[in-house]
């Protein structure tokens, strides 16, 4: 059960993942894994969709249950945890995880320099790690790591995912936008790459190419568009009338206002 839930955590299919942890737990209720993968699960899934079948963005239906009103279910899952194994590198990870997302830094600190006394090799490519001093404003340290896990794991969409954020963060657009194709390429229907795809491809063209993310491959483009950025698009493209159509239409469906 615990690897099968990786590999759905992997495909952030969390609504099929919480019932492997949770079965696992009931097989093994003093194994760590679970308990901290479940404690994962829910800093993750408020950043995850859940899907409900079908192709693109409207096959999804996001989770709106805030990271902040999950915390109090990842203290109690990695205090079991640690309990369980004192020794984890990876429950101390995410103890620095949950203070950074109550801005406790020096807290955060601390407990990401447990994981890395543990495990350095392990902590310094860890994403949630990362993440941390990307928060941190050290993204030359993130810089580094990453363009040598690409080199490692040339096809690890995570990785080439953070690569190619990074390279945007620095403003090396177009850079960004051949990792974010290379990404399309593994991962058909990737939606996160395509849409910081469509950001980045915002920064190297002309007004009227951005017309071709809406009218050059509907059939699989479009539907992995978000809703406020086919408006963008459009409106960027001159196509004033069909943004505000556009616009009207997406109004509700995740909450927009015009």
């Amino acid at each position: 059960n615990y690897s099968r839930v990786r590999i759905e955590l992997s495909r952030t299919c969390v609504d099929r993942a919480d019932s492997y942890f949770r079965k696992a737990i009931e097989l093994q209720p003093n194994y760590a894994e679970p308990h901290m993968g479940l404690a994962e699960l829910d800093l993750l899934a408020p950043m995850c969709p859940l899907n409900h079948g079908g192709q693109g963005l409207r096959a999804y239906v996001f989770n709106k249950l805030s990271a902040a009103k999950r915390l109090p279910d990842v203290r109690a899952s990695l205090a079991t945890a640690l309990r369980l194994n004192k020794e984890s590198c990876r429950a101390n990870i995410l103890r620095g995880v949950v203070h950074s997302y109550a801005h406790h830094w020096d807290k955060a600190e601390k407990a990401f320099e447990r994981a890395l006394a543990l495990d350095a090799a392990t902590t310094r490519v860890d994403l949630w790690y990362l993440a941390y001093l990307v928060a941190r404003g050290r993204l030359d340290e993130v810089f580094h790591s990453v363009t040598g896990m690409c080199r490692d794991n040339p096809n690890d969409v995570a990785v080439l995912m953070l690569y190619g954020l990074l390279l945007y963060v620095r403003r090396d657009f177009r850079e960004a936008t051949k990792i974010f194709i290379d990404i399309g390429n593994i991962e058909r229907g990737h939606w996160p790459c395509h849409n910081v795809f469509v950001l980045a491809f915002l920064e190297i063209v002309t007004p009227e190419s951005m017309l071709f993310m809406v009218d050059g491959l509907p059939g699989t483009t479009l539907p992995y568009t978000f809703p406020g950025l086919v408006v963008l698009c459009l409106a960027v493209g001159g196509r004033t009338k069909a943004a505000r159509e556009k616009l009207a239409e997406f109004e509700g469906y995740y909450e927009m206002q015009p």
